[in-house]
C-alpha cells in the first residue's frame, strides 16, 4: 500500500513538473501554499482571469495524464 501510494504520488509529481511553467506556479501557488487568485495575479503581474485560466488548463492536463494511465490498465 505505502509503496503505491509513493508511486503514485511520484508519477504526479512527474506530470506536474512536465506542466507549462505558468501552470506550474499558479497550480502550486493555489494547491500548496493557499494563495489567492488575487494574490497569485498580483506575484505574476497577471489577471486573475489569466490565474483561472492556468489553473483549469494544468488540472485539465493532469486529468488528461490520469486518465491514460486509467486506460491503459483498465481500458
Amino acid at each position: 500500500e505505502r509503496v503505491e501510494r509513493a508511486e503514485r504520488e511520484a508519477r504526479l509529481w512527474d506530470w506536474v513538473d512536465a506542466l507549462p511553467e505558468r501552470q506550474r506556479e499558479v497550480l502550486l501557488a493555489v494547491k500548496q501554499e493557499g494563495l489567492s487568485y488575487k494574490e497569485i495575479a498580483a506575484s505574476l503581474g497577471v489577471s486573475e482571469r489569466t490565474v483561472a485560466s492556468h489553473l483549469r488548463r494544468a488540472v485539465s492536463s493532469l486529468r488528461r495524464a490520469a486518465m491514460k494511465v486509467y486506460l491503459f490498465f483498465f481500458g
